[in-house]
């Protein structure tokens, strides 16, 4: 019998694949952070700014993993939280590249320079499989 379901897009996966990896990498280093104990007291987070740090990250994966279900409407809620996600680090990223360049030593720069880089295209994608015919197709099919 031959089924009517058309497979999910390879577009999709691997975005949100990718979603999920650099939103398991951001909790790991908060979780590094909080624990690590390498950071120095004057900049330990609160309680409430570990949960707005963790808020993003954790939505991001959640609708990276409904998005793979044929939900309407989820990739609209992934594309949303993944551009706050991504912005927020490519912001982060060029105010201090803007900010502390010049004194930076060259593999800092160049790493923030890639940063900022990959931030971009990672927008890029998102927006790219929310808007393809593909993501179209498979969000908006039938069960």
């Amino acid at each position: 019998m031959v089924s009517s379901r058309r497979p999910r897009p390879r577009c999709l996966w691997v975005v949100a694949l990718l979603n999920i990896g650099f939103a398991g990498l951001s909790l790991g280093s908060l979780l590094n952070y909080m624990f690590g104990g390498t950071a120095a007291p004057q900049v330990q987070m609160t309680a409430s700014s570990v949960a707005i740090s963790a808020l993003l990250p954790v939505l991001l994966i959640a609708t990276s993993l409904l998005v793979l279900r044929p939900v309407a409407g989820m990739r609209w809620c992934m594309l949303v939280v993944a551009v706050l996600f991504y912005a927020m680090t490519l912001v982060l990223s060029l105010f201090a590249l803007v900010f502390a360049g010049s004194a930076l030593p060259g593999l800092a720069l160049l790493e923030l320079c890639f940063k900022v880089a990959c931030n971009a295209v990672m927008i890029g994608l998102n927006a790219w499989v929310v808007f393809s015919a593909l993501g179209k197709a498979y969000s908006s099919r039938p069960g």
